[in-house]
């Protein structure tokens, strides 16, 4: 604003020296500092997630396994003769041995849960813990729960596998005696003057 007064002077006319004056100060007034308002910036923290509380640890599910009980029925073993005792050792299925022990034994009695069989003493040798056991096994499996009994005996009666000899050695004679009616055999013994040995003669299985 000095040096503009003093340049008023030498301008052409006051009015130009004033207008020049202006434009100076505008020129090189000093800049008027605006203050900018600053937003200021919340740091934004990222999100936590919210710890939960400790838990107690929880413990795996066992999967119940189903287990069947196995009950074993009251014994419907109801015997009340040899013929009957007979006909269960035919249709049950005992093995080998306990079958040839069980064709030798008469039946005794079915008291107080307990089926009692007389075994011929000369078949005492078949009579083992084992065989008894798969014995008592197959009943049990088809009548139930009982105990078994054997017991060692001179027998008066025939048993099972007596009764099936006498059978076998019956029809062997009656096919032997069949077979000494033949015309046919008669006539080469006469001719051959031959003699048929009878105990050769046998059923021959499976032809």
């Amino acid at each position: 604003a000095i040096n503009g007064s003093k340049d008023i002077s030498l301008a052409p006319s006051e009015q130009i020296g004033f207008e020049m004056t202006l434009l100076r100060m505008l020129a090189f007034h000093s800049d008027i500092k605006t203050t900018e308002k600053k937003t200021p910036k919340l740091a934004i923290n990222p999100k936590t997630k919210a710890t939960p509380e400790d838990k107690p640890p929880v413990e795996p599910k066992l999967k119940s396994v189903k287990t069947t009980k196995l009950n074993t029925p009251e014994s419907t073993l109801n015997i009340n003769s040899q013929q009957q005792w007979e006909d269960i050792t035919k249709s049950l299925k005992f093995n080998t041995a306990s079958r040839m022990l069980l064709k030798n034994t008469l039946f005794d009695n079915t008291d107080n849960q307990t089926l009692t069989l007389n075994l011929d003493e000369q078949f005492s040798s078949l009579l083992t813990d084992n065989i008894q056991r798969s014995i008592q096994t197959v009943l049990q499996a088809n009548f139930g729960e009982f105990t078994l009994q054997i017991n060692l005996n001179k027998l008066t009666a025939q048993t099972l596998a007596q009764k099936e000899t006498q059978a076998n050695n019956e029809k062997i004679a009656a096919m032997q005696k069949n077979f000494m009616k033949d015309e046919g055999v008669q006539k080469l013994q006469e001719t051959f003057n031959a003699k048929v040995d009878i105990n050769s003669i046998k059923e021959i299985e499976n032809v």
